[in-house]
């Protein structure tokens, strides 16, 4: 697994967050696998507030270091690598893979071996970036695709993804896909919309829908988080 040295911005007081839609999907006192774990800013939200056990892994050793003081247990090792997938015990109810399929060599390979870690109502909590999402396709219009430091263009993204082929992958790999849930990083009209009930947008919008984000989640979340369960 590749992967920059970096932590959720963990913005729960936001619902409409990443982290927040992550930490909605975890139930109360679930035994849990983080994969990628950073420090473990994640796993210690879910420890204290809603009693979970968290055991973490952390390819990077200064952050794995931190995370032991954040939650239950951590592997410090690739996903990807057998020796890990070894030194994990089965019967999770829930593993979270935020922002990691798209660092990964083989993202099929991972989560088809994962699955074996899930006990019988077990399920996968995922995050990507949302490569359809505007700005890319603004860029692609004018020709240009310049990886970046962080962000969907991550100089260490392997693997791209859109609504589409995430749920193709997760299909493929024997999941069912129970729930689909989007985010944006920041999106101007969307503040405008929420703001002035713009009539112009409001005419365009399904009855029962209230955000841009929401209406064409393809086109204006930046983040889609998928709760995917194995196919029985």
């Amino acid at each position: 697994m590749c992967r920059l040295n970096y932590d959720y911005v963990l913005n729960l007081g936001d619902p409409s967050s990443q982290a927040s839609k992550l930490y909605a999907l975890i139930p109360n006192g679930a035994k849990l696998l983080d994969v990628g774990c950073s420090t473990g800013r994640l796993g210690k939200e879910l420890r204290t507030r809603k009693g979970c056990f968290v055991v973490g892994i952390e390819m990077n050793e200064q952050s794995a270091a931190k995370a032991r003081e954040n939650i239950d247990r951590v592997i410090v090792g690739d996903i990807e690598s057998k020796d890990v997938i070894s030194k994990i015990e089965n019967s999770f109810d829930v593993i979270i893979l935020a922002d990691i399929l798209e660092h990964l060599l083989e993202p099929r390979a991972v989560l088809k071996k994962v699955k074996t870690l899930l006990n019988l109502k077990g399920f996968v909590v995922v995050s990507l970036p949302n490569i359809a999402y505007w700005e890319i396709r603004k860029q692609l219009f004018f020709g240009k695709f310049q990886y970046e430091d962080t962000g969907i263009l991550d100089r260490t993204h392997l693997r791209f993804f859109t609504i589409k082929s995430a749920i193709e992958l997760f299909e493929k790999c024997g999941y069912t896909v129970e729930q689909t849930e989007y985010s944006c990083w920041h999106l101007p009209f969307e503040r405008m919309f929420r703001a002035h009930r713009m009539p112009i947008l409001n005419k365009y919008l399904p009855r029962g829908k209230n955000s841009l984000t929401a209406c064409y989640p393809g086109l204006f979340s930046s983040q889609l988080i998928f709760k995917v369960k194995p196919k029985i």
